[in-house]
C-alpha cells in the first residue's frame, strides 16, 4: 500500500529537518523559532509543523503546536487511526506515541524526530541509526482519511 500523499509530504519534511545541521531540539523555542541561525523544535512540534506543511490546516490541528499529551485528541478526528505499537506492523510515516515522547517511523523499526537537547546539535533532530523496540511505544497514529 502506498503512503498517503499528505503523510508523504510530512514524512519528507521531517527527513529534511533531520538532515539539516542547523535544526535542533528545544522546548523553550518549540515553535520553530530560529535563534542564532538554528531552527528549533521539540518532538511534538516537529510532527505538528510537518503536518501543517503537508496541508493540514490550523483549523484541523490548532494554531500553535500540539503537545505529546494533546496530539492524539487532535489527530483522531482527522482520520488518524490508533493502533497498538507493540502488535501492529510499523509503516513509513506512522506517528509513534508514548506518554512522554513522539517520533515518526522512518522505515522498519527505525524512527526519526526531535529527540533531546542533551546530544550534539546534529543528533538532536535526526534519523535514528539504532532500531527502536516496539515495547518502547504505546500507540501508532496512522492516517486513514475518511472516504
Amino acid at each position: 500500500m502506498m503512503m498517503n500523499s499528505k503523510i508523504k509530504k510530512a514524512y519528507n519534511y521531517i527527513i529534511r529537518k533531520c538532515e539539516n545541521p542547523k535544526v535542533g531540539y528545544s522546548q523553550q523555542y518549540r515553535g520553530a523559532q530560529i535563534v542564532d541561525g538554528i531552527q528549533y523544535f521539540d518532538c511534538s512540534s516537529l510532527i505538528y509543523y510537518a503536518l501543517k506543511h503537508a496541508g493540514f490546516t490550523t483549523e484541523d490541528i490548532g494554531t500553535y503546536p500540539f503537545t505529546t499529551y494533546t496530539m492524539r485528541a487532535k489527530l483522531e478526528p482527522l482520520g488518524f487511526k490508533v493502533l497498538d505499537a507493540k502488535t501492529a506492523k510499523w509503516k513509513k510515516g506512522d506517528i509513534l506515541l508514548r506518554s512522554d515522547h513522539t517520533e515518526m517511523v522512518y522505515k522498519g523499526f527505525y524512527t526519526m524526530g526531535a529527540h533531546t537537547s542533551h546530544r550534539i546539535l546534529s543528533d538532536q533532530v535526526s534519523i535514528n541509526t539504532l532500531k527502536s523496540s516496539p515495547n518502547n511505544w504505546t500507540y501508532i497514529l496512522r492516517y486513514k482519511p475518511f472516504r
